[in-house]
């Protein structure tokens, strides 16, 4: 509710018009070190098994009194170790009721992909608002030349259907036909829109170090590092929000000041 309350504020969200859909976020959990209770049986029948050939292998090397070079039984404290995991696994899904358990990624799930294989994801409900063009903000952020250039957008997801992004649902409410859906979602973001990008046309620029310096200062009186950590901390805090409203970066004026970073974004 903190972050809906502050995409408010910016003005990024109207609240005629949300589009709500399910999405799949692959995860960084491999499938191996991911367990149904099918697979856990499966390891503890195998495990069961290689107990029982360790213990007659041992029975014959004690009626032999030698073993077999071409025989390496696994360490048997190993294998018990490995069943006791296994089995907590088990003691976990019963105790949970859920069907799969993981390592790591714990809310991770094996999912379904496009190529018809399945991946370790999250199912992650995502919201978009109609009242702002969410793949047009880098544009407008002027951090590529065109909306589909952007590395890290969904936008070509949906247009040429090649990443984990479930795209189904969104292409439907364009259109039934998916090469018609997938033409009017392009024509769709052709649309000139002019809601801003966060404050970014404001701070399309950047000071040099030594010009930042200058502007303190003039602001006040000191570009001292030292200064600003014996500064009176009202009039600090003021210095520091004067130099934002310049479009100073929070990282310049927290290099330049010796002001902690957190207490420079606050502010």
């Amino acid at each position: 509710m903190v972050f809906v309350r502050l995409c408010k504020s910016w003005d990024l969200i109207g609240g005629n018009l949300i589009a709500v859909d399910g999405t799949k976020i692959k995860a960084s959990n491999n499938k191996k070190t991911n367990f149904s209770r099918k697979k856990l049986e499966d390891r503890l029948n195998r495990i069961d098994a290689q107990i029982e050939t360790y213990l007659s292998e041992i029975e014959q090397t004690d009626r032999s009194e030698e073993r077999s070079k071409s025989v390496m039984p696994r360490s048997l404290e190993e294998l018990n170790k490995r069943k006791e995991l296994y089995e907590s696994y088990i003691n976990q899904l019963d105790e949970t009721g859920e069907n799969e358990i993981s390592e790591v990624d714990l809310d991770a799930r094996l999912m379904g992909n496009n190529r018809g294989g399945v991946d370790m994801a999250y199912n992650v409900q995502s919201a978009v608002d109609g009242e702002n063009h969410i793949h047009q903000n880098p544009l407008k952020a002027k951090l590529c030349s065109n909306i589909n250039s952007y590395k890290w957008s969904s936008y070509d997801n949906y247009i040429n259907q090649n990443g984990i992004l479930d795209c189904e649902y969104v292409l439907s409410c364009f259109s039934d036909d998916k090469s018609k859906a997938v033409e009017q979602f392009i024509d769709y973001h052709k649309e000139i829109t002019y809601e801003k990008c966060l404050e970014i046309e404001d701070a399309n620029f950047r000071l040099t170090d030594d010009e930042l310096r200058k502007l303190m200062k003039k602001i006040c009186g000191t570009n001292n590092i030292m200064d600003f950590q014996i500064m009176d901390i009202k009039k600090r805090d003021k210095t520091i929000i004067k130099l934002k409203a310049k479009g100073m970066s929070i990282r310049q004026i927290s290099r330049l000041t010796g002001i902690s970073f957190g207490i420079v974004r606050k502010l």
